[in-house]
């Protein structure tokens, strides 16, 4: 304005942009002198202090215009402009212009207006602090709810649960007392089997000195000679493997009353488990067992402990990896430093034992399942010594792939140690004689399958004995050798193998085994088509109801018990051999004409089954002179000889008298019908020809084929 005023001072209106602008042009056309001259006018017309309304009220300015209030029609005008739409040029906005003859009453109505704005902004703030408070309120009440409603479920829930902990600790008082009332009644009825054990032992003593000591007097007269003296013999090994079992016990019951006590002395460790290992040396050779000790890693050689509750440890541990390794195994013995105590390891490759079991196979009377014989507490024993030496012992092992027993035990034991041993009483804690060892020897099995080579046409009868105790194999082959051939197998698995090859007229079979058990072998046996007649008795020391029906449900067709007498097992060797023998002749009688009698039906149903299907292929291919034994066995799927012994075993026939029987039988039949002549007959049945039909026919009828047809 000061820039406008020192070039110009015509003018006689100044219009402003907005009101106060047109303010600051009035004040400088004052410091000039120039407000009377000129009027003002400006923009906005608003309220307030030197607000439009004001100058103009008061005269400053001439008037002020409002500013329209289409601005949503300017908006609009704008968009079409950048839109590039059609839009007119010219567009007015009305508006209000302000002068001292409305400016008084336009100002009481913005002030009615502002005071209006503030009351409602004031009940605006009003209502929303109203809000807020009610807001807050509900928030308050809703939180109240939900935690009365809390406090309700909790209250309820801490009463159910009141009630449910009372129920329980009822539940668990009952169970308690009943578990209280179980574990008195193990604990008396363990405590009554090992006072009863202890009692039979006791009483065992007397009767095995009277047996064993007469034995070792009779055995010192060198006039007692062969079978007799093999037969003495059998009877000391067993008298002193049943005293160890007695000693077992005893010290058992010694243990479990806490007195047992450890007999120090100091000695050569590496030494004595050679000693120890080496009495087993012989047993693992004839079961095919590499057997291996390693002292390599141990570096002193003198320890102090009870040198015979060692040598049972190893003992009962050695016996255990022989009981349970099969032929071609392993059994690896090692000892070694393992800080200030020593370190015993007895690994095999047996078959392993269930991880289910492994914490319970030092538990006293538990055998694993499967388990081949014992009591249940050798290795109850093993832990019992390796404690009372304030040493651990632990089993690791896996089905299949065989267990390591590992024992470790302080090198120095507390007490009295008792003056070295003489090399006389060092030998007691050996166990070289053969009878310490009879629960896990497979001895020799005397030739075994091997014993005899039987042809198809030797009439003796065969034999097949299978137990895993050398003894017993020995009295039953002495028993059976003078009027059989006798084959021997040590456990189910072999003794399969064997009557598959040879085919016996008869097993007796054990039920309690290693590798496989007498009913597993029972059952293989009878559901094999080559061996499924094979009468079978079961010679075993189960002696419950339950025990034969299993024995009997597998097939078996006769149960001994143990202790049994020789007379009682010849008697049923030879009654089970003459039935055999009787179905043979009966079989005979209609067997050619594939007739059935009373006796043949009553076969076993396999059997039964295999003569249908062996009567079927002779009738198929009768016509068929070539077709011959090696053709019926291989339909039916058996070798040449085990065909033979099991069409002899049923029959009492080998297979080509029975196919040249069936062909005759047809001829006759046919001649009878007169329907053909001798010639047509003989090419007929598969004779190749007539003459030799004629010869065989005549041998077996006693007469001519002519005379049939004549006749």
């Amino acid at each position: 304005m000061k820039r406008v005023l020192s070039k110009t001072q015509d003018f006689d209106y100044v219009f402003a942009q907005n009101d106060r602008m047109a303010y600051g042009a009035y004040k400088v056309a004052c410091e000039h002198g120039l407000q009377d001259k000129c009027r003002f006018v400006g923009v906005d017309g608003l309220a307030g202090k030197h607000g439009g309304l004001e100058l103009v009220r008061q005269g400053v300015l001439e008037a002020s215009m409002l500013y329209p209030t289409k601005g949503d029609e300017v908006i609009a005008l704008a968009m079409k402009i950048l839109r590039h739409e059609p839009f007119a040029r010219d567009n007015y906005l009305s508006t209000s212009i302000v002068t001292r003859n409305n400016a008084e009453l336009i100002l009481m109505e913005s002030k009615d207006s502002e005071q209006q704005r503030s009351s409602l902004d004031m009940l605006h703030r009003k209502v929303s602090q109203y809000n807020s408070a009610y807001h807050v309120q509900r928030f308050f009440t809703l939180g109240l709810v939900l935690l009365v409603v809390l406090i309700v479920v909790v209250a309820i829930y801490m009463f159910r649960s009141y009630l449910v902990k009372t129920r329980l600790n009822e539940q668990l008082a009952q169970s308690n007392d009943e578990l209280k009332r179980l574990n008195e009644e193990v604990l008396e009825l363990t405590h009554s089997r090992l006072v009863f054990f202890t009692n039979i032992s006791h009483e065992l003593r007397t009767p095995l000195t009277l047996i064993a000591d007469p034995v070792e007097m009779l055995l010192d007269d060198r006039s007692i000679k062969g079978r007799s003296r093999e037969l003495l013999q059998m009877v000391q090994r067993n008298a002193l493997s049943l005293q160890q079992l007695v000693g077992s016990i005893l010290d058992f019951r010694k243990i479990q009353n806490g007195k047992m006590e450890l007999s120090l002395s100091r000695f050569d460790l590496p030494e004595a488990l050679q000693q120890w290992t080496g009495d087993f040396a012989m047993t693992a050779q004839r079961k095919k067992i590499q057997m291996h000790l390693d002292t390599s890693h141990f570096s002193s050689a003198d320890v102090v402990a009870d040198k015979e509750k060692l040598a049972r440890i190893v003992f009962n541990l050695l016996s255990n990896a022989l009981k349970y390794t099969p032929a071609g195994g392993f059994i690896h013995v090692s000892l070694a430093d393992e800080g200030e105590r020593l370190r015993i390891e007895v690994k095999d490759s047996g078959k392993g034992i269930d991880k289910e079991e492994l914490t319970k196979v030092f538990e006293r009377f538990f055998q694993a399942k499967g388990a081949a014989s014992g009591t249940g507490i050798g290795l109850a024993l093993v832990k019992s010594f390796v404690e009372l030496h304030h040493g651990e012992v632990r089993v690791e092992s896996e089905l299949g792939k065989g267990t390591c027993f590992i024992v470790l035990l302080p090198r120095k034991q507390e007490g009295f140690v008792e003056e070295p041993q003489s090399e006389a009483a060092d030998k007691s804690s050996s166990f070289s004689d053969d009878g310490s060892l009879q629960y896990i020897d497979d001895g020799e099995r005397h030739g075994g399958k091997l014993q005899q080579i039987i042809s198809e046409h030797v009439e003796k009868p065969t034999i097949l004995i299978i137990d895993d105790n050398n003894d017993i194999r020995q009295y039953e082959r002495t028993l059976l050798q003078d009027y059989y051939f006798v084959l021997e197998a040590s456990d189910g698995r072999e003794g399969l193998e064997i009557a598959r090859k040879e085919v016996p007229n008869l097993v007796i079979c054990d039920v309690m085994m290693p590798v496989m058990d007498g009913l597993e072998f029972t059952q293989q046996l009878k559901t094999n088509t080559a061996t499924s007649h094979i009468p079978v008795i079961m010679l075993t020391a189960k002696n419950l109801e339950e025990h034969r029906a299993e024995g009997y449900e597998q097939g078996a067709d006769s149960y001994i018990t143990k202790p049994f007498h020789s007379k009682v097992l010849l008697a049923r060797v030879e009654n089970l051999l003459h039935q055999r023998a009787h179905l043979r002749q009966l079989f005979a009688q209609g067997a050619a004409e594939g007739k059935e009698t009373e006796e043949v039906s009553r076969l076993d149903d396999r059997d039964k089954a295999f003569v249908k299907q062996l009567h079927d292929i002779i009738k198929s291919n009768m016509g068929n002179s070539d077709f011959g034994v090696e053709d019926i066995g291989a339909e039916i799927g058996l070798s040449r000889v085990q065909l033979y012994r099991k069409v002899k075993a049923i029959t009492g026939s080998s297979v080509v008298d029975l196919l040249r029987k069936a062909r005759l039988a047809k001829a006759r039949r046919l001649l009878e019908a007169n329907s053909m002549n001798i010639s047509e007959v003989a090419y007929e049945v598969g004779f190749s020809s007539p003459s030799y039909f004629t010869k065989c026919f005549k041998d077996e009828y006693g007469m001519l084929p002519g005379d049939v047809t004549n006749g």
